[in-house]
């Protein structure tokens, strides 16, 4: 789906999979990517959505129409 955050393919699929409750590993063994990779795309996603964290980053995205569950 595509936003006016300019969230890469792969931070779109992160938000998703933070809003289904994936923590940092099943994020990263899901998307063959490094934890510390999902940290930084986390992080980047929080300030993108200047959010609290994640949890307040999925409201976030869900009430922007960001994703769909």
């Amino acid at each position: 789906m595509k936003n006016n955050y300019n969230f890469s393919e792969r931070q779109n699929k992160i938000i998703k999979m933070i809003a289904l409750n994936y923590t940092n590993k099943e994020i990263a063994k899901n998307l063959y990517i490094s934890e510390s990779t999902v940290k930084a795309d986390v992080r980047a996603i929080i300030a993108g959505l200047n959010a609290y964290g994640r949890v307040h980053a999925s409201i976030l995205a869900y009430k922007k129409h960001l994703i769909e569950l």
